[in-house]
């Protein structure tokens, strides 16, 4: 079994969430919101000065394992208009990462932590920084992301002194978020481009005293600076993201052979695997009852039986049929051959076991009742064994 799923406002800002019965993986992703773009009021400086730009949200990603059961887990998606909204997940128990003294809350535990882009206001002249990109752990924004990958956010833009900085790009799940064109050292109204998937880009800061700063976009862009001398409308930053992708029996596979995809579109049934000594092994009792073995290396083996197997695919994505160039007649008489092939365990994992066909070897298959066909499947490998099953 395995299942996306997108926790986002309207859902709670903070809340728990039950991890079913039978799950025993969840690979979390937590994007943080991005920051407020400052608002451009100094009364210090004749005329005002645009505002700063908010910083775009980090991403952070984790594969965690659980036992069977039902378990609680709390979370936080990050929310939009603030600062340092961070999403994180924490599903208690086990290692997890502290930090502090700076990040919200101030001393907490996580197991995975998006950190949200951060809002800063002008309080002494132009040319202020923006604020710092969600995962740029510095002073007293120190912010971290949490977790087995990271990316930082785009820091927002500095104040000008007609024009509002634009906001930091979100960060993204394949690289780390931009900063407006020139980074904190550029005034003016350029936004922060993201980083896909899911990176939101910044807002474009104010104008003068004419045109408003724009909102970040997406997930995680930061907002843009106010227009000169103004305290509002300042660009809001985006809202946070939680993506999670559940794992555990059963699951659908998929191989992937030659170029061609090869859709299960069922699980398999019957289905078994274990460990057996290679074909080359040699066992030797001698005459005083003790036991020695030759083994090279171990045979990883899983059987089980792919059904309801359609003449043709019929228009339906999820399943390949028997007949064709790319299906399953055809992937057989490449795997006898000896050909490798990758096995998906689950057909969402990016996860795979190179492999060899150990059976059929023939044109051995049954008929469903419906008329579908029915194979009894047996793959090997030496190095992987087919957890899961």
């Amino acid at each position: 079994m395995s299942q996306l799923i997108l926790l986002t406002t309207p859902t709670p800002i903070s809340g728990s969430f039950i991890k079913p019965e039978g799950v025993t993986k969840i690979i979390v992703e937590c994007w943080g919101a991005g920051g407020n773009g400052g608002n451009g009021e100094n009364s210090g400086i004749a005329g005002g000065c645009g505002g700063t730009g908010g910083g775009g949200g980090g991403y952070a990603k984790s594969t965690l394992f659980y036992s069977s059961s039902e378990q609680i887990i709390k979370y936080r998606v990050g929310q939009a208009s603030g600062s340092q909204e961070a999403s994180w997940w924490d599903d208690v128990g086990g290692p997890a990462t502290q930090i502090g003294p700076y990040a919200s809350p101030t001393t907490y535990y996580y197991k995975v932590r998006g950190a949200g882009g951060a809002s800063r206001n002008i309080s002494i002249s132009c040319f202020e920084n923006g604020g710092e990109g969600g995962g740029n752990n510095t002073g007293a924004e120190y912010n971290p992301n949490v977790g087995d990958v990271i990316y930082s956010g785009g820091g927002g833009a500095k104040s000008g002194a007609s024009e509002g900085g634009g906001g930091g790009g979100g960060a993204g799940s394949t690289g780390e978020g931009n900063y407006p064109s020139g980074g904190t050292g550029f005034s003016g109204r350029a936004s922060g481009s993201a980083t896909t998937e899911f990176g939101g880009n910044g807002g474009v800061g104010g104008l003068s005293t004419t045109i408003d700063a724009t909102s970040g976009l997406n997930y995680g862009g930061g907002g843009g600076g106010a227009k000169r001398g103004a305290s509002s409308p300042i660009g809001y930053g985006a809202q946070g993201l939680i993506r999670l992708i559940l794992f555990g029996p059963p699951y659908t596979p998929k191989l992937e052979w030659n170029g061609n995809t090869l859709n299960f579109g069922y699980e398999l049934d019957n289905v078994v695997s274990y460990a057996a000594t290679s074909d080359a092994s040699q066992f030797v009792r001698i005459e005083n009852g003790d036991e020695y073995a030759w083994v090279p290396n171990t045979n990883y083996i899983l059987e089980g039986d792919v059904r309801w197997i359609p003449t043709a695919n019929s228009g339906n994505p999820t399943q390949t049929g028997w007949d064709g160039a790319t299906g399953w007649r055809a992937f057989l008489e490449y795997a006898r051959a000896k050909n490798k092939f990758n096995f998906y365990i689950d057909s969402l994992s990016s996860s795979y076991i190179e492999s060899y066909l150990v059976d059929p070897l023939n044109g051995e298959h049954e008929l469903e009742p419906d008329g579908t066909r029915k194979i009894r499947l047996v793959i090997r490998n030496s190095t992987t064994p087919y957890d899961g099953y």
